[in-house]
């Protein structure tokens, strides 16, 4: 394979490999917290994307078929009133 580790190499690497371990031991929660907030997100995302292909699934052509209804609060409607005050 290769020339065998001088005694100098192998405490370097010893130390280096402490060092590494120390730092996800210290951090071991906060690391693991992160990594499940991200698989949740790629999970979520995932679910979305799969109910998203059902409801198009349903219709021939979606992009003239489907109707998508806004709910009440969702948007600002605009008035002659209020475009008169924002001029």
């Amino acid at each position: 394979m290769g020339d065998p580790l001088t005694a100098e190499e192998l405490e370097e690497k010893e130390q280096l490999l402490e060092d590494v371990s120390g730092f996800f031991l210290e951090n071991y929660d906060r690391i693991i917290k992160n990594i499940e907030r991200g698989e949740a997100r790629i999970s979520r995302k995932d679910e979305i994307m799969k109910a998203i292909g059902k409801k198009l699934d349903r219709y021939k052509n979606p992009w003239l078929e489907l109707k998508i209804q806004y709910g009440q609060n969702k948007g600002i409607l605009y008035n002659e009133e209020c475009l008169l005050c924002c001029i």
